[in-house]
């Protein structure tokens, strides 16, 4: 299994302290690269907004734009005499890196260079219009349905005790991410036409395809195949979200099962490796 093997390779990259791997698939799991990272566990909190600024808005305001929030909080990370990761200690100093990113106050220009944070990332804007219509019936309003309805339980708890409205702050925030991030996504699919629009670029692909023999040859079965393949599993991907929402990752019973399911496979891959 391709899990298997990542986790074998991570594993044989990571022996040395203070180095992490991790392998990463890439392009519908086409393509695979390891990740090699230098880890500092003594991380310390330097500063964090009250949850006033820092929550301002709420879930209302989730996922919309313009948001007005602090949303942040700052970190500084220490290392040992020679600057290197370490395990705390109340006398590492702070970390001095090699270089660090200026912040410009010039401004900026069209055309302008700009980054975005966030990697390694996904996308699904290459799916095809029954891959859509799936995420929208089988796996967005599933999640909506569960999340809200769980939501709903814990926020009743949480009003009428402050010590559970603490303790389950973070689950909370956790499980309305995605529950609103699903409903705008389904919102904005719909009002852009983005069924309607992916089945203008299938029907302009199947005419190209159709133009000509050895094209058709050669890629003839692509649309009837992506149709088949998702309108076959849709009612198991609606069973599967269901599944995931529920159990898997709804019931933290079974997650805490599965974090000691992970370590003991980890322990049996490091048993592997010093066979081998």
């Amino acid at each position: 299994k391709a899990d298997s093997v990542m986790t074998v390779i991570s594993d044989s990259l990571s022996k040395k302290p203070f180095v992490q791997a991790e392998v990463y698939s890439y392009y519908s799991n086409n393509k695979y690269y390891v990740q090699v990272y230098e880890v500092f566990k003594d991380v310390r909190m330097v500063f964090a907004p009250p949850s006033s600024v820092g929550k301002f808005g709420g879930d209302t305001d989730n996922w919309m734009w313009p948001r007005h929030t602090g949303d942040f909080s700052v970190f500084r990370v220490y290392a040992d005499a020679s600057n290197q990761p370490a395990e705390f200690n109340k006398d590492n100093k702070p970390y001095k890196p090699n270089y660090v990113p200026e912040v410009s106050l010039k401004g900026y220009e069209e055309n302008d260079y700009a980054m975005t944070i966030g990697f390694p990332g996904s996308t699904q804007r290459y799916l095809s219009s029954w891959g859509v219509q799936q995420r929208i019936d089988d796996s967005n309003k599933p999640r909506i349905e569960v999340r809200g309805e769980k939501q709903d339980i814990w926020k009743e708890a949480m009003r009428a005790d402050d010590a559970t409205r603490i303790k389950y702050a973070s689950k909370y925030a956790g499980s309305s991410n995605y529950w609103k991030n699903s409903i705008g996504m389904n919102k904005g699919l719909a009002r852009l036409g983005v069924i309607e629009r992916k089945q203008d670029i299938e029907k302009n692909f199947n005419t190209w395809v159709n133009a000509d023999p050895a094209r058709k040859e050669l890629y003839g079965e692509v649309l009837p195949l992506l149709e088949k393949g998702y309108t076959g599993s849709d009612s198991l991907r609606k069973a599967a979200t269901y599944l995931s929402e529920t159990m898997i990752s709804g019931c933290e019973l079974v997650r805490i099962a599965r974090a000691v399911e992970s370590i003991d496979d980890k322990q049996a891959n490091a048993q592997v490796l010093e066979d081998a």
